[in-house]
């Protein structure tokens, strides 16, 4: 009893339900009774995606150096007379930087000088011997071999002319290189020796250095696979404790070395190296 009486219930629900939708009239699908159609929601479209940047940032830690560094060695022997610069001071190239004494070398020029005159001289007397042996030799007042004779002492007084213009040359040389010339223009970061120094030419004593810090090459290692993407004449910044700059890449190599030249003080560096960067 139980069991029909729920089945029973159940029909009658959806009897009731059927039989009241047989009685109730449905509004027009058009027309003025018809009701209003629903309003759609509008979805925005989701922004497009910006392009992503084609220049691709590389980071690495490198060290700033100088782009020249000059040891200024002695290129004569003595003592060190005059120092005209100091640790710190900016030169410029042809500067005199020192003085080793030079009183040596102005002596042995002096003696190639009065050798040279002695030379001279000789050749001057040898000439006119051989005019005065040549007038005689047409006339048939002198031999063949004494023609020959004074002729080979003419060939040998113009030899030792020459030699005394050679001896010259390199006393004159000494005697340059009893003073050193800044090579490049830069900044004296080392004195290495004191006024009052005997310095050498062989081997050299080492001075000075200089180093050209108006532009610093800045030297710094990537991965293979990061290095693939720096091209030469790629544009990069970097930044030191004392700064930032920016410089472009000039030299890169497969083993992970790269070189970048720029402007800036020098110190440890970050650098951040755009790949294609215009």
């Amino acid at each position: 009893m139980i069991r029909r009486s729920r089945w029973v219930f159940a029909v009658v629900v959806l009897l009731a339900a059927c039989g009241k939708s047989h009685d109730q009239k449905l509004p027009p699908a058009t027309g003025s009774g018809a009701p209003p159609l629903p309003v759609m929601p509008v979805v925005a479209r989701p922004a497009a995606a910006a392009p992503a940047a084609s220049t691709s940032l590389r980071k690495s830690t490198g060290t700033l150096l100088p782009h020249a560094e000059v040891a200024v060695v002695a290129r004569a022997r003595g003592v060190l007379v005059a120092l005209t610069v100091d640790v710190g001071a900016r030169i410029k190239r042809g500067q005199v930087l020192f003085r080793v004494d030079g009183r040596d070398a102005e002596l042995r020029l002096a003696q190639a000088r009065t050798q040279l005159a002695a030379a001279a001289q000789q050749l001057k007397s040898v000439e006119i011997e051989a005019r005065r042996t040549k007038s005689l030799f047409d006339q048939q007042a002198a031999s063949p071999q004494q023609w020959d004779q004074i002729s080979a002492q003419v060939e040998a007084a113009k030899v030792g002319v020459a030699q005394a213009q050679n001896g010259i040359a390199v006393a004159s040389k000494e005697l340059a290189d009893t003073t050193a010339l800044a090579p490049i223009a830069g900044v004296v970061v080392t004195r290495h020796v004191a006024l009052g120094d005997y310095v050498s030419d062989a081997p050299p004593t080492q001075v000075l250095t200089v180093q050209d810090q108006a532009t610093l090459d800045l030297k710094f290692r990537l991965p293979e696979r990061a290095l693939a993407t720096v091209r030469v004449a790629a544009r990069s910044r970097y930044t030191t404790r004392s700064g930032a700059g920016a410089g472009t890449v000039s030299y890169t190599a497969g083993t992970g070395r790269t070189w970048l030249t720029g402007y800036a003080a020098a110190g440890r560096a970050v650098v951040y190296a755009g790949a294609g960067a215009g």
